[in-house]
């Protein structure tokens, strides 16, 4: 019956996992909606560039990883323990608010990564700041090089090369 229970909470956790590795998106990563629909451009130069990190919760996501850790955590705990008694259900509830922790700390672990903040001068001669996610050097787009500034429907902003 034990390794039943270890089984159950191997599989919660890789489903967990599974769900928290999206990937982030970058320049040139584009949802499926978006292709094939006319988006807004602002030509403009890069006047400055420097690394950032990228971190903390997106604000459409911000608590399904406490929800979903919770949940595991404590499916996980009650299956362990059945929770008969007063000490078994404060151990599924003490595993709960763990597990709700736990998930919080992935999910901002997941959306941890390196960007780059763009300072740039649009024709209009106004400036603006945009924050973009990198996968690596050279995505970084060099300071005096002329640039796009894209715009989705869904309110997505990248700076793309113009060539």
């Amino acid at each position: 019956m034990l390794n039943l229970k270890k089984n159950y909470t191997v599989i919660l956790l890789g489903i967990f996992l599974l769900t928290f590795s999206c990937i982030d998106k970058k320049s040139s990563i584009y949802n499926p909606d978006e292709v094939g629909i006319i988006m807004e451009t602002t030509p403009g130069t890069i006047l400055s560039s420097r690394k950032v990190v990228i971190a903390g919760l997106k604000k459409d996501t911000e608590y399904w990883g406490a929800a979903i850790g919770a949940t595991i955590a404590g499916a996980s705990t009650y299956g362990l323990t059945g929770g008969d008694n007063v000490l078994e259900e404060a151990a599924i509830i003490i595993s709960v608010i763990g597990g709700a922790m736990a998930g919080t700390a992935i999910e901002e672990m997941r959306n941890k990564s390196d960007g780059i903040e763009y300072t740039i001068s649009i024709n209009s001669g106004e400036s603006l700041v945009i924050v973009q996610a990198i996968s690596n050097e050279n995505d970084i787009i060099k300071d005096g090089t002329n640039i796009n500034i894209i715009r989705s429907n869904n309110g997505y902003v990248r700076v793309a090369t113009s060539k």
